[in-house]
């Protein structure tokens, strides 16, 4: 669970600290969503369907953090539109 918590840590940082230059975080972003579906979402189903913990518990954790995968898309799709139309203006 350590690591779990560690690459979270990092992850977090760096969005943070790349967060004044969103267009060079790009990659980073894709990162957290590739995380978020693998590790998170991941670990939430298995614990869940091995009978390890409460099975409603951990498919509440599932959807909120398949929310987050949505929202973090959503968000990367309206970024990129946006530098499509600054782009515009300026060209």
């Amino acid at each position: 669970m350590f690591l779990f918590g560690l690459d979270i840590a990092v992850v977090g940082a760096a969005l943070l600290y790349w967060s004044r230059d969103p267009e060079r975080a790009r990659q980073l972003v894709w990162l957290a969503i590739a995380l978020e579906l693998l590790h998170r979402t991941g670990f939430d189903l298995y614990y869940a369907t091995r009978g390890h913990v409460s099975v409603p518990f951990y498919i509440g954790f599932a959807t909120v953090h398949l929310i987050a995968v949505v929202t973090r898309v959503a968000l990367l799709r309206r970024a990129r539109e946006a530098s499509v139309a600054r782009a515009a203006v300026h060209a």
